[in-house]
C-alpha cells in the first residue's frame, strides 16, 4: 500500500469517531424525578445534589446518578445507573428517574 492509502485509511477512521461525539458530550442535561406521578425535582446534570424521596434516596454526583439507598425489599432499585437510553424505576415506591437530553434525540428506533 502507498502512503496515500494509510492517510485515506486514517482519514476515514477519524470522521467515523467525529459522529460518535455527540452521544458523548452530555452536559446540560437535564435530570427529572417523579414519584406516585407528581414532579419531585428537575435539574441539570451537572449540578451535584441529593434528592430524597419516600422511601428512595437520589443522588446526583459528576453527572451520575444513581439510587444509593431504597427500602425496597427486594433492592433491585439501586442497580445501574440512569442515563439517557437507562432512565432508573422503582415500582414498589412508584418511583422514575429520566434524564432529557438537550443535545442529542434519541428514540427507540435508532438506538
Amino acid at each position: 500500500m502507498k502512503r496515500w492509502d494509510y492517510f485515506i485509511i486514517v482519514l476515514v477512521i477519524a470522521f467515523s469517531l467525529l459522529v460518535l461525539f455527540p452521544f458523548a458530550c452530555q452536559s446540560g442535561d437535564m435530570v427529572r424525578i417523579e414519584q406516585h406521578g407528581k414532579l419531585l425535582y428537575e435539574g441539570e446534570t451537572n449540578i451535584d445534589t441529593v434528592i430524597e424521596a419516600d422511601g428512595n434516596t437520589i443522588t446526583i454526583e459528576d453527572g451520575h446518578i444513581t439510587i444509593t439507598s431504597s427500602d425496597c425489599p427486594d433492592g433491585l432499585c439501586r442497580r445501574g445507573e440512569c442515563t439517557p437510553l437507562h432512565p432508573l424505576i422503582c415500582l414498589p415506591n412508584e418511583l422514575s428517574v429520566t434524564i432529557i437530553s438537550r443535545e442529542v434525540d434519541v428514540d427507540a428506533i435508532s438506538s
